[in-house]
């Protein structure tokens, strides 16, 4: 819902947490007391006129306070909101939130008046001060850098999970989108809307539209925050119901807040403005506790401060302390603030018609809101399915293309076992041939033939046998009167061991030599 009470990180998608709602939440968590220089407070505020009014960025630094007015019947402030573009001003008036303090008007504004002193002023040497509520966005809008200056500081408090790129498409623009879009989600009329947001009105009417009556955007103003009965007064929390003095009173908002300004000052103009919003800060104080996760922030403080300085102690209270009294008085304000105003009412046998009607635009805006959920809830559900038939078919692929896988391991499977096989069959074979090629060359490396000296027949010796040439020297090594052998010297089992393993031919004889006379066997 648009005013969800709880913004924290609870742990969701960081889409879950972009809302005006969780930005004023983390400015508010860095909001520290006498802080004037870091802003926060200033920021914060600033954003939540910017959401309320429908503006463009850097349009809340032209209100000044003694333009500014409270009505007492509408019990509403009232700013004359000028346009940064046609120079335009109309007046805007602005109510407290139903139920969210993090965009309350009120709460924004006590925390940035108590926290960073925002009505406190210098005077000059001429003993003026500066008009402008807002200090440091009024001099940043001089200088043409307002909506910048609140970019930059609505980036500073986006989810850290959210990506970079998306935090750069969140500006100070992105306040008007929402407000345009809210006021289209709780039905505002179509010239209440315009009137609000500034924009001209795609008729001849527009330049007859009195864009300053308040009337004419009050229906705006209370649909922004989050109120169903656009025709009622909304009342907002005062300090009147705790039943103490005025004198009292006034002491505690004096002790607060730091104050310049006449109009804000005890029967000021603009006084009962700044009691709602004292009044706001104690009404929501368990509540900003709670959301915070702090119970020492910078508004706790400083009501723990001031009431203790007092002595503020209501005999009402569970015990004499001041945390009972601030319990005690958030609880009477909740009680007076929902008694007064009717979207707080429930039927009864004593209920008038205005209430009877604002139940029933109550139950109406409720029916609208559950059927836009299931519609939205639908949408989602057809999304998912598509999105699960889309990874139906990815797991189909992906368990087909496994099957492929395993049969294409397990044919490799069959063709290594065949080729392992293969060089098993392969190494036998190279084995044999290499022994039987081993055992082929060994014949160049055997001994030569030994001769027999018994076997050797006598030469007769009377014989004139021609010199033997000197290659038989060198040949066979032996004396120049040893011959060599003959065939028909040797026996038959040395010509046939011969034969069997060949020996190298000797070599050839010179021509002038003769062969030597051998003689005949008889």
């Amino acid at each position: 819902t648009p005013y969800s009470t709880h913004t924290g990180d609870d742990g969701s998608h960081w889409i879950n947490q972009i809302s005006a709602e969780y930005v004023c939440q983390e400015m508010f968590k860095n909001t520290i007391n006498g802080d004037t220089y870091n802003s926060w407070a200033e920021a914060r505020l600033a954003l939540v006129k910017q959401k309320h009014a429908v503006g463009r960025g850097g349009e809340p630094s032209l209100i000044t306070v003694p333009t500014m007015s409270y009505d007492p019947y509408l019990q509403s402030l009232l700013v004359p909101w000028m346009e940064s573009k046609t120079v335009r001003s109309y007046q805007c008036p602005f109510v407290c939130n139903k139920e969210c303090w993090q965009t309350d008007i009120l709460h924004a504004f006590g925390s940035y008046v108590v926290c960073a002193k925002g009505l406190w002023r210098t005077p000059n040497n001429k003993g003026k001060i500066s008009p402008y509520l807002l200090r440091t966005l009024s001099t940043k809008q001089g200088g043409g850098k307002g909506a910048a200056w609140i970019t930059d500081y609505i980036r500073k408090c986006l989810p850290s999970s959210m990506p970079d790129e998306q935090k750069n498409r969140v500006s100070a623009t992105s306040a008007r989108v929402a407000g345009i879009t809210e006021m289209g989600i709780w039905n505002v009329g179509y010239y209440p809307s315009h009137a609000r947001s500034g924009h001209a009105v795609s008729s001849n009417q527009q330049k007859y539209l009195d864009r300053g009556h308040i009337h004419l955007t009050l229906e705006a103003a209370k649909a922004l925050a989050g109120w169903t009965n656009h025709n009622g007064v909304v009342s907002p929390p005062n300090l009147a119901c705790l039943g103490i003095s005025s004198t009292l009173m006034d002491r505690i908002v004096d002790e607060l807040v730091l104050n310049s300004f006449d109009e804000f000052k005890v029967n000021g103009r603009l006084r009962p403005f700044l009691y709602s919003s004292i009044a706001s800060l104690i009404m929501h104080n368990g509540d900003v506790q709670r959301d915070t996760g702090n119970a020492a922030n910078c508004i706790s403080l400083q009501l723990q401060r001031v009431f203790h300085k007092l002595n503020v102690i209501d005999e009402r209270a569970t015990s004499q302390t001041v945390s009972a009294t601030l319990e005690l008085f958030s609880s009477l304000i909740r009680s007076d603030f929902r008694r007064k105003n009717p979207d707080f009412e429930s039927l009864t046998s004593q209920s008038n018609s205005v209430q009877v009607a604002t139940s029933i635009n109550q139950i109406g805006s409720t029916v609208a809101t559950i059927e836009q959920g299931n519609a939205e809830g639908r949408q989602e559900i057809r999304h998912l399915r598509m999105m699960l038939e889309e990874e139906r078919k990815v797991a189909q692929a992906e368990r087909r293309e496994n099957a492929q896988l395993r049969n294409t391991v397990s044919n490799l499977n069959t063709s290594v076992n065949s080729l392992q096989r293969t060089v098993k069959d392969l190494s036998v074979y190279t084995e044999a041939i290499l022994g039987k090629l081993d055992r082929m060359g060994q014949w160049q490396h055997m001994p030569p033939t030994p001769h027999d000296p018994r076997k050797r027949r006598a030469v007769d010796t009377s014989l004139e046998s021609p010199s033997l040439p000197a290659a038989y020297e060198a040949e066979d090594g032996r004396p120049a009167d040893h011959p060599p052998d003959r065939p028909e010297d040797r026996s038959s089992a040395e010509v046939m061991q011969e034969e069997e393993v060949p020996r190298l031919d000797p070599p050839h004889r010179s021509q002038h030599s003769a062969a030597p006379s051998v003689p005949q066997r008889s």
